[in-house]
């Protein structure tokens, strides 16, 4: 009996060994998991991390493309107005009309014929004969529709008289038809661009 006591008590001191062993070997291996966890978080975290940062890379970029665009259509708008704007101080002088006609090209041979309206006027700037081709800053522009052409060769028909501004700063160059100042008043919406695109670049660089 005392033998068998003996013996159920070294069992029971066996089992319990084993099972503190078992605890220590898991304990063992506690420190190593958790360190593997921590460097699989890192590296996830690093990963968000670039994501996020390209994200804001792109949407910067986007902002500061759509700000540009709409800033050189607000400069090209604004040089419009300013130039139309200025050219009301123009002296308006008397002029006479030398010719006019009608021109026609084809640029496509298989495309429609285009015609442009084109004039020709005399003028006198402190006592000097000069003589001009502008109907507007730019001149005529060509359409493919020959009955605009028509109706300013009816209006500026050859030795009619009419007035025509002139440059002061630049005398040789003159127009019959002043430019239109409605650029200046569309300059509000190429804006819009620009405060849309400045605030999406903003908004990029501020995120977190």
């Amino acid at each position: 009996m005392a033998f068998l006591m003996s013996s159920g008590s070294w069992v029971v001191i066996s089992l319990m060994l084993l099972s503190y062993q078992g605890r220590g070997a898991g304990q063992a291996k506690r420190p190593g998991a958790i360190r593997s966890g921590a460097f699989r978080n890192h590296r996830l975290r690093r990963r968000m991390e670039r994501s996020s940062r390209a994200g804001r890379l792109y949407l910067m970029f986007i902002g500061l493309a759509t700000a540009s665009l709409g800033l050189l259509f607000v400069w090209l708008m604004g040089r419009s107005y300013l130039r139309a704007h200025a050219m009301r101080s123009w002296p308006e002088i008397p002029c006479t009309i030398l010719a006019s006609e009608i021109k026609d090209r084809r640029i496509d041979p298989n495309g429609a014929t285009e015609f442009q309206f084109s004039v020709q006027y005399g003028y006198q700037w402190q006592g000097q004969a000069l003589t001009g081709d502008h109907y507007t800053w730019r001149g005529s522009s060509w359409s493919s529709r020959k009955e605009k052409a028509e109706e300013l060769i009816k209006e500026f028909p050859a030795g009619s008289q009419k007035t025509c501004r002139v440059d002061p700063a630049n005398p040789t160059f003159a127009v019959l038809k002043m430019d239109s100042q409605a650029a200046g008043y569309s300059i509000w919406f190429p804006g819009l661009f620009v405060i849309g695109g400045l605030g999406i670049a903003g908004r990029a660089l501020l995120k977190r």
